[in-house]
């Protein structure tokens, strides 16, 4: 006895679709969003120049600045937060410091205001903060520009 499988209902074709033209998405692994900088959506261009300005802060520094024993991986750490995108990208507003080190100032806040002002100043601290609190927001494409072209990439 031999069977043979049939199909009941034929298949349909898949209907053209007609309207929109696509969209560039960005080019980071499996992100679907809209192109804003470089072939990048905004959240990857923002980690693009993250990783540029980190790499380039680090590398600047060597290792960690802060005097005493060093405990864990070097870090890109800011002295005003990474929220006031005015100088978020700023080499001045960042250093190079070990992983103890970072979380140590990031509990301690009050010292480590202390700390930054005995290295840079109050003067330039207080520009600084300034700045960040008035300052206008700089661009991730003009920042992404920037430190590539001085890595040379």
């Amino acid at each position: 006895m031999s069977s043979t499988l049939r199909r009941r209902t034929p298949l349909r074709r898949k209907a053209v679709r007609r309207g929109k033209p696509k969209r560039a998405a960005c080019s980071y692994q499996r992100c679907h969003s809209r192109v804003a900088v470089a072939g990048l959506c905004l959240t990857h261009a923002t980690r693009r120049a993250d990783q540029l300005v980190g790499d380039h802060v680090k590398a600047r520094d060597g290792g960690c600045v802060v005097a005493g024993p060093h405990n864990g991986p070097l870090q890109w750490s800011h002295l005003v937060s990474r929220r006031y995108r005015a100088v978020r990208w700023m080499p001045e507003n960042s250093v190079g410091m070990c992983a103890g080190h970072h979380r140590f100032f990031t509990d301690r806040p009050l010292e480590f205001e202390a700390w930054i002002v005995d290295r840079m100043g109050a003067e330039a601290w207080a520009a600084l903060k300034a700045r960040a609190l008035e300052g206008p927001r700089v661009d991730v494409a003009d920042v992404i520009a920037a430190f590539k072209e001085a890595a040379g990439a």
